[in-house]
């Protein structure tokens, strides 16, 4: 998905995109504070955590956030060098069910206010 220049809204409902690597969505040209992802459930501190460190991989990535992941922690962003992964948590088991990935965008460029 690509939103162009301008505030831009992703919107997403359970079951839109896949947990697969090389078959969930992909965002293109995410800008943090400019636009947002539409989800079921709005970010907030309670519910939102994120990586401190880039991993190598998107198997690390899952890895991490199924760490992360626990019932009120519904939300995971993770990434490598090149690319962001937010992990949800849809039916709120303590377990991703899909992930969104935003090309070059890394902890620095998305937060729990991103997410709407």
């Amino acid at each position: 998905m690509t939103g162009g220049n301008g505030a831009d809204v992703f919107t997403f409902a359970n079951g839109d995109s896949t947990l697969s690597a090389t078959t969930s969505d992909v965002i293109t040209d995410f800008v943090a504070a400019d636009d947002a992802i539409d989800l079921t459930t709005a970010g907030s501190g309670t519910n939102y955590v994120e990586a401190a460190s880039a991993v190598a991989t998107y198997a690390d990535a899952a890895s991490a956030a199924e760490t992360a992941l626990n019932g009120t922690v519904i939300y995971s962003f993770q990434f490598t060098a090149t690319e962001g992964f937010l992990f949800v948590d849809t039916d709120g088991n303590g377990s991703a069910n899909e992930v969104i990935r935003l090309t070059g965008v890394d902890d620095t460029g998305f937060s729990a206010a991103d997410i709407i």
